[in-house]
């Protein structure tokens, strides 16, 4: 063998010797969600409006006598698109000789941005030699992201009526004292108007519209049907259901006499130690609880803001 068929040969064995070691060093051996974080089996139990922390375990075996740095992190993915969970975990080469030479384990933390409810969470992870870097490896199992609390679905709004000034300030009141003032709210049910502004009662929930534009829900049930909504004197809400739990709004305490108003601004309130004539004209009282959608503005507030 010539001298330049011999550099070539031992050059060639070692950029096998380097992938090879590079590449097969370690092996994931399990990666778990503990499982306080967990809806049952593999689901990640989270809520679709906030994010979610949680905690994995994993362990890895290293074979062979190489002792490779090693990352590792946890991941998102939903279709094409792969979403980083948070600050990755460092095996370095020098690492290994403390404790077992051939195993790693530990827990890594990730948070789940809100608004993820159709991916899955993996393990990823990458072998270093020097500066030079492996391939990236995922876990074979993943866990599927479980919604606690879904979304209120809004009802498809009707087409608004034209506004009639003869009947909107009677429909732009709710007063409990008045009459019996509850709705079944399977379906789709008029509860206030005000010029284009309507308050309805659907699935369990109170929408505020103007127009077709959703501008407030009070997030009551869960997108479910067969429940009355009721309003009381002291300014709470009740959701009733034969067969089921009870839902209540409380207002503030020691309310009498409260009157709801839709008001040609858009806002839905509560008015405490309000007052009629004989004629039954309403005069208002101490605002005590609103929909904040002045001006039409969309409510960014969850059932009501008390005052």
């Amino acid at each position: 063998m010539t001298y330049k068929k011999l550099i070539a040969a031992f050059t060639f064995s070692f950029i096998l010797l380097f992938f090879s070691s590079a590449n097969a060093a370690v092996n994931l051996i399990s990666f778990t969600i503990q499982n306080s974080y967990l809806a049952g089996g593999t689901k990640l139990n989270v809520q679709y409006d906030k994010s979610q922390s949680f905690t994995a375990n994993f362990k890895f075996t290293k074979s062979g006598n190489y002792f490779n740095t090693v990352k590792v992190y946890l991941v998102y993915k939903e279709n094409t698109t792969v979403t980083v969970l948070g600050e990755a975990k460092w095996k370095y080469n020098g690492d290994w000789v403390i404790g077992d030479p051939y195993s790693w384990e530990g827990t890594i933390d990730g948070v789940l941005p809100k608004g993820k409810t159709t991916g899955s969470v993996f393990l990823y992870y990458q072998s270093f030699e020097g500066d030079n870097a492996g391939g990236v490896a995922e876990s074979m199992n993943n866990y599927s992201i479980y919604v606690s609390n879904s979304p209120v679905t809004p009802p498809v709004k009707p087409p608004v009526e034209p506004y009639d000034p003869t009947k909107d300030d009677k429909n732009s009141f709710i007063d409990p004292s008045l009459e019996h003032r509850s709705w079944f709210s399977s379906d789709h049910v008029g509860i206030a108007v005000k010029g284009t502004y309507h308050l309805d009662a659907a699935q369990g929930n109170l929408f505020l519209y103007n127009g077709t534009q959703l501008l407030w829900t009070s997030q009551g049930r869960k997108d479910q049907s067969g429940w009355t909504v009721r309003f009381t004197a002291d300014g709470s809400i009740i959701w009733q259901s034969s067969g089921r739990a009870s839902l209540t709004w409380a207002g503030r305490a020691g309310a009498q006499n409260v009157v709801w108003r839709l008001g040609e601004d858009g806002n839905f309130a509560a008015y405490a130690n309000s007052t009629k004539d004989s004629n039954l004209n309403i005069t208002l009282g101490e605002k005590i609880a609103e929909t904040a959608t002045s001006g039409g503005v969309v409510s960014t507030k969850g059932f009501f803001l008390n005052l």
